[in-house]
C-alpha cells in the first residue's frame, strides 16, 4: 500500500470512529491563509544540496499547517531530508523518560520522595537520600558521566554503552553538592530514571516506550536507538561545520534515558499533540509534568520534568532542546494558541531555539495576545559601575573570566591570557564581545557584582561566581612536588603526573599528554585536558598525597597519590 492511499485509509477510519479528521492523516496542504513563505524564507541557507541541514514540523490545533526539509541527511550519499526523516532528539528523550517515570508515580509503583536507592540497590550508600524527585528536577547533585567517561581517558567516539555508564555512575562516592540544595542539569540523573521504569515496569525501555506511547500515539517513525549497529532506514548522519567544510562526528552512544530516542519533526508533533489531548497519559502524570520546583538556595528546575516552562513576548511556552554529537534539536509547544513547532538538524552549527522563536514570531504576529517587549532603558554604566564589574568569575572549574577596566571601557580577557579585548554594553549590566551576536554577559547587580551569566541567546545562562585570587608568582612553584602516580577508585583510573620544560604534565595511556599552568597555591587548570582543574591536598609535613580533579558537571573527584 503507497503513502497516498495508506493515508487515506486511515482518515477513513478515522472519521467513522471518531467523528472528525487528525491533522495526521491528510495529505491536503494546508498552506493556505498562513505565512509558509516567511517559514521557508528563514531556512533558505539550508537548503542547499551539498549540505547538512534540517527538518521543519509545524501545528496549529490538530492540524499539520508546515512540514519540510532543507538539505542532505548524509552528504557522502546525496540523499535529501525530508519531513519523516529520522534524527537523533537528544536531550528531547528527558521529556519521555520523564513522562514514562510519572506515568509510574500515578499508577502507585512508584512514589516521588523514593530514594533511588529502593530500585538501584548498587549505588554507592552514603548519607545523601536522593529522591526521584531529585532526578526528575535535576537536583541530585550525581556527577555528570560523560564527563567521567572523559577523565577516564575515553575518547570523543568511544561506544557508551548502559552497562559502562551505569557502573561509573554506581562507584561515585561523592556528590557535586547535597540533594536537594541546587540545579545542575543531570545527564546522570535521566539516565538512572530510565534504569527504575524498567526495573519497575519489567520490561526494556525500549518494549515501555512503544507500548506505553509511541504505538497508541502512531509514532511509527520513532524508536529507541540503544544499539549502534541497529539499522534505521533513511536517518540522519551527524555533522560538524567549520564554515568551509563538514566532517562526521561519529556517536556510539547505546545509552538510554537522558538521550537515546530517533525520531521525526512529525512524529514529534504527535507527542506534542498529546499534551492537548491527553489521549495517553493519566491525568496525574500530565499534572506533575507542569509542577515547577525550586532547589533549597532558591533555584528554579529550569528543565525539571523534561520541560522548560517560559513566558514569551506574553505567551506561556514550554519547550526541550538538545545538543548530541552534530545533532541540534528542539520541541515547543504554545498551548495558549495550539501552536506545536519540531525542529531537527544534523549539522553541530545549527540554532534550533532561535529558528523556533523566529517561527512563533511570524505566526504570532497578529495575535493580541502576543505582546513585543518593552525596549529597556537603560544608560552606559558610569566608572564607579564598571568598577564594581571587575575581578575573576568562574565559569565552570578552571575556565575563569579576568573583567578589568581600562580607559572607560569594559574588558575581556581569560585567566592565562595576556591580551584582553574590549566590551561593546548592549543593555543594563549587559556586554557582549559581539554586538551582532546572540551571546553576551549580564553582571549581578551589586557593589562589587556578585557574579556574572554568560548568556546564549533563548537557550539560557551559565551562572559564574565571583572568585579571589590571591596574588600569586608562579616562578615560586616547585614542580617537584606534584611528580607521581595518582589513582582514582571512582573512576578505576590512573594519571601519571611528570615534569617537563619547566611545565606540569598529565600522561594516560588513552589520551594524548595535557599540561597544567599553576595559578593559585597548589591549584592548577588544563586548557586541554580532561581534568581541567585540579587541587593538590598535602599531609601535616607538607608532602603532597593526592589531589581533588573537576570540570564541568565533576566536582573535586579525588585522586590519591601511590608514591608520595
Amino acid at each position: 500500500m503507497n503513502r497516498k492511499i495508506f493515508q487515506l485509509f486511515v482518515m477513513t477510519v478515522f472519521i467513522i470512529s471518531s467523528g472528525f479528521v487528525s491533522a495526521f492523516a491528510q495529505e491536503t496542504s494546508q498552506f493556505q491563509n498562513q505565512p509558509s513563505d516567511k517559514i521557508d524564507a528563514l531556512f533558505m541557507p539550508w537548503n542547499r544540496n551539498d549540505a547538512a541541514g534540517v527538518s521543519v514540523a509545524i501545528m496549529k490545533g490538530d492540524m499539520v499547517i508546515y512540514k519540510r526539509g532543507f538539505g542532505l541527511a548524509n552528504i557522502e550519499h546525496n540523499i535529501p531530508i525530508k519531513p519523516d526523516t529520522p534524527f537523533q532528539i537528544a536531550s528531547i528523550t528527558k521529556q519521555f523518560t520523564a513522562f514514562a517515570a510519572l506515568s509510574l508515580v500515578a499508577d502507585g509503583k512508584v512514589a516521588l520522595n523514593d530514594d533511588i536507592r529502593k530500585y538501584i540497590p548498587e549505588l554507592y550508600e552514603n548519607n545523601n537520600v536522593i529522591t526521584v524527585s531529585h532526578l526528575l528536577d535535576h537536583m541530585s547533585g550525581l556527577r555528570g558521566p560523560d564527563v567521567l567517561r572523559a577523565m577516564t581517558g575515553a575518547m570523543e567516539d568511544d561506544v557508551e554503552t548502559r552497562v559502562r555508564v551505569l557502573k561509573i555512575i554506581s562507584q561515585q562516592k561523592g556528590l557535586n553538592f547535597e540533594p536537594g540544595t541546587q540545579y545542575l542539569y543531570s545527564n546522570a540523573g535521566y539516565f538512572l530514571l530510565a534504569q527504575m521504569i524498567e526495573r519497575v515496569s519489567g520490561k526494556p525501555l525500549a518494549d515501555f516506550f512503544q507500548d506505553l506511547i509511541f504505538t497508541p500515539l502512531g509514532m511509527k517513525d520513532t524508536y529507541i536507538d540503544n544499539d549502534r549497529s541497529q539499522i534505521i532506514k533513511g536517518r540522519a548522519d551527524s555533522y560538524g561545520f567549520n564554515g568551509k567544510n563538514h566532517n562526521n562526528i561519529i556517536l556510539n552512544y547505546e545509552s538510554e534515558g537522558s538521550a537515546g530516542i530517533q525520531s521525526t519533526s512529525l512524529d514529534l508533533l504527535k507527542w506534542a499533540h498529546n499534551f492537548t489531548t491527553r489521549k495517553v497519559g493519566h491525568s496525574a502524570a500530565f499534572a506533575m509534568m507542569k509542577e515547577r520546583s525550586f532547589a533549597s538556595n532558591g533555584q528554579p528546575s529550569i528543565f525539571g520534568r523534561g520541560q522548560e516552562k517560559r513566558i514569551y513576548k506574553g505567551l506561556e511556552t514550554w519547550s526541550h532542546g538538545g545538543r548530541l554529537a552534530g545533532f541540534r534539536t528542539f520541541l515547543i509547544r504554545v498551548p495558549q494558541t495550539g501552536y506545536s513547532i519540531s525542529i531537527l538538524s544534523n549539522r553541530a552549527d545549527f540554532d534550533t531555539a532561535k529558528l523556533a522563536y523566529e517561527i512563533i514570531d511570524i505566526f504570532h504576529a497578529n495575535d493580541n495576545n502576543f505582546k513585543e517587549e518593552k525596549k529597556e532603558e537603560w544608560s552606559f554604566a558610569d566608572d564607579k559601575e564598571l568598577a564594581s564589574f571587575a575581578g575573576a568569575y568562574e565559569l565552570y572549574p578552571g575556565t575563569i573570566f579576568k573583567i578589568s577596566t581600562e580607559d572607560q571601557k569594559l574588558r575581556f580577557g581569560s585567566l592565562f591570557g595576556d591580551n584582553s579585548v574590549p566590551l561593546t554594553q548592549v543593555g543594563l549590566r549587559r556586554f557582549t564581545l559581539n554586538p551582532e551576536s546572540d551571546i553576551y554577559f549580564e553582571f549581578e547587580s551589586g557593589f562589587p557584582s556578585p557574579a556574572l551569566y554568560y548568556v546564549i541567546g533563548l537557550h539560557g545562562k551559565i551562572d559564574a561566581a565571583r572568585i579571589k585570587l590571591d596574588a600569586f608568582d608562579k616562578n615560586n612553584v616547585n614542580l617537584n612536588h606534584y611528580v607521581g602516580r595518582y589513582y582514582s577508585d571512582e573512576i578505576s583510573t590512573f594519571y601519571d603526573l611528570y615534569m617537563r620544560d619547566d611545565t606540569l604534565w598529565a600522561s594516560h595511556i588513552q589520551q594524548s599528554d595535557f599540561s597544567f599552568l599553576a595559578y593559585q597555591n597548589d591549584i592548577f587548570a588544563s586548557q586541554s585536558g580532561p581534568l581541567q582543574k585540579v587541587e593538590f591536598l598535602r599531609n601535616k609535613d607538607d608532602e603532597v598525597t593526592g589531589f581533588y580533579a573537576s570540570a564541568p558537571l565533576v566536582k573535586k573527584l579525588y585522586f590519591k597519590k601511590l608514591n608520595p
